[in-house]
């Protein structure tokens, strides 16, 4: 389990929405796979951990930018219980960017994995 993820445990997550976030500026290294291969792939791990149901549907887009692979990738990714997922990676951003958010009833959680793990998540709950 990624660690800024840990502090998860003391929720119950029952995501309705889920947003990712992986920016990055440009670097040659990975650039001889699409962006979905390099940096993506770890979003959709994270997504699944999150997310306890069968995907329904994907809808993905991509373009190049710098090279003849994909830059930009955006997936849209539906699943059956009802959560909405939106996935964004690039590697053509001026900053990094590694941010998780979800919705869910009476409650937002923000993960930045470029902070470290030396908070806590902040949370926004109606409950309290």
């Amino acid at each position: 389990m990624n660690p800024a993820l840990v502090p998860l445990k003391k929720y119950s997550i029952s995501p309705k929405y889920i947003e990712i976030q992986r920016l990055a500026p440009y670097d040659v290294r990975g650039t001889d796979v699409p962006v979905v291969l390099d940096k993506m792939i770890h979003d959709i791990d994270i997504l699944l951990f999150l997310v306890n149901s069968e995907v329904k549907n994907i809808d993905a887009n991509g373009i190049s930018i710098l090279t003849d692979s994909i830059d930009i990738a955006n997936a849209r990714i539906r699943f059956k219980n009802g959560t909405i997922a939106n996935l964004t990676s690039s590697r053509v951003a001026q900053d990094h960017v590694r941010k998780t958010k979800i919705f869910q009833q009476d409650l937002y959680i923000t993960i930045d994995f470029l902070l470290g793990f030396k908070r806590d998540i902040p949370v926004l709950d109606r409950r309290t």
